[in-house]
């Protein structure tokens, strides 16, 4: 076992025009860095330090009615193994209660077929 999650779950959500407007004030701010990736993608990390401004991104995703799993479902459900697996062993509240994810929604995404000979 390797105790660790080393890949995030990718989560969509219906489009929420509040939370984007959070969103959005966060990406106006100044890059935290930006690392350019494959295929002309730029990996951008903002941070939000403001108090305020984290709980009411916690309020907007709290609110969300459903977050659906779009890459991630194996490692979800290991996850919630492992979680169950330790607390039957009293093990204390900790990072195994925890897995990386990202969310988007769903009007911003674009999911590629996995096959790469298959047509798009």
């Amino acid at each position: 076992m390797l105790n660790a999650h080393t890949g995030p779950v990718l989560l969509a959500y219906r489009a929420n025009a509040a939370l984007a407007e959070l969103v959005d004030a966060a990406a106006a701010a100044k890059a935290l860095f930006s690392v350019p990736g494959p295929n002309d993608v730029v990996h951008t990390v903002w941070r939000v330090a403001a108090r305020a401004k984290i709980e009411a991104l916690r309020a907007a995703l709290d609110a969300l009615d459903t977050l659906y799993i779009a890459d991630g479902h194996h490692r979800s459900a290991a996850a919630a193994r492992v979680a169950l697996q330790r607390r039957a062993a009293d093990a204390p509240l900790a990072s195994h209660e925890l897995f990386p994810a990202v969310a988007f929604p769903h009007d911003e995404m674009r999911i590629l077929a996995y096959n790469p000979w298959s047509p798009t």
